[in-house]
């Protein structure tokens, strides 16, 4: 009994952080273009710019964190360090990002382009860590799973906290006099502070689970592999991306991200100028669809064990995807095709994030086998890449419909067409990645006997004795 509660409360610690990862990105990926467009009154298209310009800067510095990453040494240890430094100024830029400066013109186009940057940094320098640290709990597959689906109640908490409560968070912040811009800095404090603490847990209670190194002071790295180079780090990452599993595996996450991000970010429009939500009726749905998150919870680890992790997620997207195409055909005016496309959201959107980082991890012992390195940080941030990739893509062409579609954000309500569009983007415009996606989820070859062959390799490897090296997944 007593290592069963150890064992919980140790996947209840790594989990924590998952909140903290969950309410900042969602939060961000959110709000923050309807901060842009209607606070400040910015063109969609300009602020449907920010958010891709702070995207491809995250995407650009992936790769170099990850590097980094793998090459940490601290008293503290190699992951947990990068963590604890890295949420101070996730949490300064979450709240800065929804503070109204007295700024026109270029210059408040430039100060929040810098601020969405400076927010990406921080995330990547948090996640990056965060999510190679995951890899060692356990090297088990299932263990892996259990341990991400335990990781994903937190990030289906912290998601529900960033999209549904806002709404109610402002109105109340409005009530005791705040002015319309101020509701919006008080809310992203909240978001803020929660962000930090979960983050603050993680780092107290990993400990024995990250490697230390008392030599190294605070923060180190070890250059026994060379210095950090522009060169060196192209290398690396084209031997990682030239395996299959990890192309598949990107593919996949490009595009089922992309149509992630179009569902995220579109709900509040589809909520306000669509439906006519009201914000306690707004905040109902977005928390519905974390209810409903954690009720899959128990059917993905079920599915997982019948059909494995890739089939599980095919059939959650051709599901959601079939739901949606018949929601658009009948209405979405009735609560019970409400009730119903929540639960498409959720499908997917959750099931994604409770299944793809542990098959990362399995691909990152691929790596491993194949070319000897242990580089598990510089596979994950592959994630880290295509998930700003995606959501500045997503949140791109959302910008670039509304802006084509006639939307303006200083009026209460939206011309027909205007109104159709959203529509459109909330329910059948994400499919066409959803589809792609699938395409290259099919051939994606790692399943857990695949995963326990190499796992047996590697064990021969260590042990001195002959692996099949050229074993073909």
């Amino acid at each position: 009994m007593s290592n069963n509660r150890r064992t919980l409360l140790q996947s209840l610690g790594y989990g924590s952080a998952s909140l903290g990862d969950s309410i900042s990105y969602s939060f961000i990926g959110s709000y923050l273009l309807v901060f842009l467009t209607t606070v400040l009154h910015m063109k969609p298209a300009l602020a449907g710019i920010i958010t891709a310009a702070g995207c491809v800067w995250n995407a650009l510095i992936n790769p170099v964190i990850g590097w980094f990453c793998d090459r940490a040494r601290s008293r503290s240890g190699r992951r947990r360090i990068l963590i604890l430094l890295a949420s101070f100024p996730l949490a300064g830029s979450t709240l800065l990002l929804f503070v109204r400066l007295p700024l026109g013109g270029l210059g408040a186009f430039f100060w929040y382009a810098f601020l969405t940057m400076a927010f990406w940094t921080a995330y990547t320098c948090f996640l990056v860590p965060y999510l190679a640290l995951g890899a060692a709990y356990t090297p088990d597959y299932d263990g892996r799973t259990r341990l991400r689906l335990a990781a994903s109640q937190f990030n289906t908490v912290g998601s529900m906290l960033a999209l549904a409560f806002p709404p109610s968070i402002r109105k109340l912040f409005l009530r005791l006099g705040a002015s319309p811009a101020g509701s919006w800095s008080l809310t992203a404090l909240v978001i803020a502070v929660l962000g930090f603490a979960s983050l603050l847990v993680t780092f107290l209670s990993a400990r024995r689970f990250d490697q230390t190194d008392r030599n190294a002071g605070l923060l180190g790295f070890d250059r026994s592999e060379g210095r950090f180079s522009l060169p060196s780090l192209l290398r690396e990452y084209f031997s990682i991306g030239s395996l299959r599993p990890v192309r598949s595996l990107l593919a996949a996450s490009l595009c089922l991200l992309t149509g992630y991000e179009m569902y995220m970010a579109d709900l509040v429009y589809l909520f306000t100028y669509d439906l006519g939500f009201s914000a306690g009726r707004s905040t109902f749905f977005l928390a519905l669809r974390g209810i409903y998150g954690t009720g899959l919870l128990a059917v993905t680890a079920f599915a997982v064990r019948k059909l494995d992790k890739r089939n599980t997620l095919i059939a959650a997207y051709l599901a959601s995807a079939a739901g949606m195409t018949l929601i658009r055909l009948t209405g979405l005016n009735s609560f019970p095709a409400q009730l119903l496309y929540m639960l498409m959201v959720a499908l997917a959107t959750c099931v994604y994030w409770q299944l793809i980082p542990s098959m990362y991890y399995d691909v990152a012992d691929y790596d491993r086998l194949k070319t000897g390195k242990n580089r598990q940080a510089a596979v994950i941030s592959f994630q880290g890449f295509l998930e700003s990739a995606a959501l500045g893509l997503g949140s791109l062409l959302l910008g670039l419909v509304l802006q084509l579609a006639g939307f303006q954000g200083a009026l209460s309500e939206q011309a027909p067409a205007t109104v159709l569009w959203i529509r459109n983007l909330a329910t059948v415009v994400p499919l066409v990645f959803t589809g792609l996606g699938i395409l290259a989820l099919w051939t994606y070859p790692i399943d857990r006997a695949a995963h326990q062959r190499i796992l047996l390799d590697l064990k021969n490897r260590d042990a001195g004795e002959q692996h099949p090296a050229d074993r073909q997944l």
